[in-house]
């Protein structure tokens, strides 16, 4: 009898998409608000967008306000130095959902940190779902005339898939005050801002949002070697716009079924974190910067899962770019 009456005894909550899953026509509201301005069946209060009815929450790869981190290695099929900052880029997607929980828009957000290549690399990545299927593409930088073709929709032209391009070079974006190459991995150069993109794709027929945060959103750099000299993360496979006489070649066993942009010892091209990555500095491999990096490339990822964790005997300080 009595009790404190504090309401904290039992606090939990409750989330659903599609959100007309919960028949809420029985529960009572403690604020009384029902009102839906978009009349996308979305109540404001749970609503991601009120004033847009084909957007109604937000699902975030990693997660919302955390970016991950990708670093790439440019020199494929060849290992070349091994050092993964050619291009190091902190990325973050937004797939908005509409009252079905289907996915009508992505928005991509993407950070481009370090340059450490002599080639004029670009990026992009692949969603999936047919090239048709996208509506608009917005926010793409171009430098290069006659490098990137792009479809009226703003896909790359030429693929079957949705291939957006995000840039063609990545010194038009971060450059040193001196014009110099490689941004941000010297530790005694001045360190120069990051640059922010962002990329909105909107969707024609909205997809299941399982559909495309399950396969990845295959992120891909093309060197400046030319556009067919593609660069995935391991497993990823390759564009239509892919040179394929080059897979298996030099230090690459690419089969192009199993085996992905991997060398034979399991070596890949791309890295990929959930969260920000320490990348080595000028002239530094990754393969002496952390000590556990080639056993767990090596196992398929089976050992030393957290070789990039800044823990004893993970890392060597002296050959990290720490800013």
């Amino acid at each position: 009898p009595g009790g404190d009456k504090d309401f904290n005894d039992a606090v939990f909550y409750i989330t659903a998409n599609p959100f007309s899953a919960i028949d809420a026509t029985s529960i009572l509201s403690a604020d009384g608000d029902t009102e839906d301005a978009d009349l996308d069946g979305v109540p404001d209060i749970f609503d991601a967008s009120v004033t847009n009815a084909v957007v109604s929450s937000s699902y975030f790869v990693p997660s919302e306000n955390v970016y991950g981190t990708l670093a790439f290695e440019d020199f494929w099929p060849q290992k070349g130095d091994f050092d993964f900052y050619d291009l190091v880029i902190d990325y973050n997607y937004e797939f908005k959902t509409n009252a079905s929980n289907l996915v009508t828009e992505v928005e991509a957000s993407f950070i481009l940190r370090a340059i450490g290549a002599g080639y004029h690399n670009g990026f992009g990545f692949v969603l999936n779902t047919d090239a048709a299927n996208v509506g608009s593409v917005t926010g793409q930088t171009f430098f290069s005339p006659n490098k990137i073709t792009l479809a009226s929709n703003g896909v790359e032209s030429g693929q079957t898939d949705a291939v957006i391009i995000v840039f063609d070079n990545a010194y038009g974006i971060l450059r040193n005050p001196d014009v110099s190459t490689f941004v941000n991995t010297q530790s005694a150069a001045e360190y120069v801002q990051p640059e922010t993109l962002s990329v909105t794709v909107t969707l024609s027929t909205p997809v299941l949002l399982s559909e495309l945060v399950s396969q990845g959103q295959n992120p891909f750099i093309f060197t400046g070697r030319g556009r067919g000299y593609e660069v995935h993360l391991p497993g990823q496979p390759a564009t239509a716009l892919a040179n394929t006489s080059h897979f298996g070649t030099d230090d690459d066993a690419t089969n192009q079924s199993t085996i992905w942009y991997q060398t034979a010892e399991g070596l890949p091209w791309a890295l990929n974190f959930a969260d920000s990555w320490t990348y080595p500095q000028e002239k530094e491999r990754v393969l002496e910067a952390y000590t556990h990096f080639k056993t767990w490339a090596e196992s398929g990822g089976n050992q030393r899962a957290a070789w990039y964790l800044d823990r004893i005997g993970h890392r060597n300080t002296a050959k990290l770019y720490i800013r």
